[in-house]
């Protein structure tokens, strides 16, 4: 073992070099389990993060930190502890005097927040192992945050305010601002990217007054903070704080004694009983699936605030602080439904084609606030069954359509648009079907039509045990070509702040420009990059008409 050490605000770390599996790539150094907040226990819990204490002589920096206390989607075990507020943080080399130099330090530094419904997710090497991406040049840095109740309970008060995960985040890239140097990093190259839950935070965080100036460029992989299973109402939030504390035995309408219990509870106990604060035929038909999710903290006497209003109220009045940045999508994000252990077993009923066929004013988004069996429900529902299923029966193929609309597409494409009024914003659409598509391969899809949500990270990532190892793909084949192209797109992005900088051949010479940034931002969404077999900009605009049906609903229906 090859020791290294770097001296960071808190204390000394020795971390360690290290070398990949895969032939070809080169060893870089690791340090793993570094705090970079205070142990989120006892009196701290629910509440923001505290800055780290300093440690004494070299603290060891060689195995990862405890996951946020989950019940663990990919492991299919609980997993996890409450003391989890570490970070990871991989460099082609940190800086010494005893070795000769890499070049192309300082590097720019791309830190990444997993997905998983702020319910379960990993920084962990076993998912995320960087080899592919500190290849080509960039410091990468795998945070983790709380999740669940223990991450995004709220009570609706300046002692229970929310949004404590959110707030992780800030604190890690705190921690990167003023650390990062010593492993080789630009601290004013920083980009800030995620999928699905993990790219909600991404784009909540150019929301968030507390992260300005802390990053300088975005990614956000299928997730918006306008998807709605990205934000609960204030008072539902409350109302499901209340409802963990009588599932856990304390009956109370008082605040100041359901957190004082909460506090006190064992957190595995939180964890246990968490899932039954919601009311599964209400919230979980139309995707609110999650328990415990980000609120808006208006009106609150907060002076860490993280969600000063709702996210379409401060993206629609350009109250945020955005950055230029790159968003997509897998052009078959629904293919998710089909695992209900995923989905959460809110919307199990939902995953039946039956079901759906019988009743399709069900997946009617709740934002909309269209009473069930109204005029204008009926007709919504009607004009979905036309346009995913041409008049007819609900098939599987239109089913994932319409849950990649509902679910994610409409608000990724929304939150574009407004994005791209005042920066540059490169759109993309990921459609390939290999044998490294993660989630596909993992929810034993049959017969995809498409790439399903999540599949790119199997091409940004390198993976470790207990999950099966990656092969030595072959020179030539799909696969190589794909963690190619979106490494070397993402780092390029990270690097100069544009995906394309030059012709190359590596991403088959392609030139990837913004979206037009029309000020009419129920324009066409276009140019966008299609990343399939080979890399290449459709003339036509994305899914013109299903973009179109569903920003003429919100136009009619949508909150405002």
């Amino acid at each position: 073992m090859q020791l290294v050490e770097v001296q960071v605000k808190q204390g000394l770390l020795r971390g360690q070099r290290l070398s990949p599996p895969t032939k070809n790539l080169p060893a870089f150094d690791a340090f793993l389990g570094v705090p970079y907040a205070k142990p989120p226990v006892k009196e701290l819990r629910f509440q923001a993060p505290q800055p780290p204490e300093p440690w004494e002589g070299a603290r060891p920096a060689l195995d990862h930190g405890a996951d946020s206390l989950q019940n663990d989607f990919m492991l299919r075990k609980q997993a996890g502890s409450e003391d989890c507020l570490y970070l990871n943080v991989y460099s082609p080399q940190v800086p010494s005097s005893v070795r000769t130099p890499v070049e192309g330090a300082p590097w720019p530094v791309m830190v990444w927040f997993y997905p998983g419904g702020f319910t379960n997710g990993t920084s962990h090497m076993r998912q995320y192992a960087p080899e592919w991406l500190v290849a080509k040049g960039v410091v990468l840095v795998t945070v983790t945050y709380r999740l669940g109740a223990l991450g995004f309970l709220s009570l609706r008060s300046s002692k229970c305010p929310g949004n404590a995960g959110l707030k992780d985040a800030v604190a890690s890239l705190q921690w990167v601002r003023d650390n990062i140097g010593v492993f080789g990093g630009d601290p004013n190259r920083v980009t800030v990217f995620g999928c699905s839950a993990g790219g909600a935070v991404t784009e909540l965080l150019q929301l968030a007054p507390a992260a300005k100036g802390l990053f300088q460029r975005a990614i956000m992989q299928s997730a918006s903070s306008l998807n709605q299973w990205c934000l609960l109402e204030a008072a539902e939030a409350r109302r499901r704080a209340f409802r963990l504390g009588e599932a856990l035995g304390c009956s109370t309408q008082d605040e100041d004694e359901l957190l004082a219990f909460l506090q006190k509870a064992p957190a595995v106990d939180i964890l246990a009983k968490s899932d039954s604060v919601i009311d599964i035929e209400k919230d979980g038909s139309r995707g609110l699936m999650f328990p415990f999710l980000p609120v808006s903290e208006a009106g609150l006497d907060v002076a860490d605030a993280f969600l000063v209003d709702k996210p379409r109220t401060l993206l629609n009045e350009r109250r945020y602080f955005p950055v230029p940045s790159i968003v997509g999508l897998a052009d078959m994000e629904g293919i998710l439904t089909l695992d209900d252990s995923f989905a959460g077993k809110a919307i199990a009923s939902t995953t039946s084609l039956e079901v759906a066929d019988a009743d399709l004013e069900r997946v009617i988004p709740a934002e909309l606030g269209l009473e069930k069996g109204s005029p204008e429900s009926v007709a919504l529902a009607d004009g979905i069954r036309q346009l995913y299923f041409d008049g007819g029966k609900v098939t599987r193929n239109g089913y994932w359509n319409l849950y990649s609309d509902l679910l994610f597409a409409t608000g990724v494409v929304q939150a574009a648009r407004i994005h791209a009024t005042q920066v540059p914003v490169y759109f993309y659409l990921f459609c390939v079907m290999g044998r490294n598509n993660v989630l596909s391969t993992f929810l034993k899809a049959e017969n995809p039509t498409g790439a399903c949500h999540g599949d790119e990270l199997g091409y940004l990532f390198g993976r470790r045990p207990p999950f099966p190892p990656e092969p030595e793909w072959e020179p030539h084949s799909l696969e190589l070509a794909t963690k190619t192209r979106l490494t070397t797109l993402w780092a390029n992005f990270a690097r100069t702040g544009v995906p394309t900088p030059a012709a190359d051949p590596d991403v088959d010479n392609v030139e990837w420009k913004p979206l037009a940034g029309n000020p009419d931002t129920t324009a066409p969404l276009a140019p966008y990059l299609d990343i399939g077999a080979t890399l290449s900009v459709p003339r036509a605009p994305l899914w013109e008409e299903r973009v179109a049906f569903w920003d003429r609903v919100y136009a009619k229906h949508g909150p405002k």
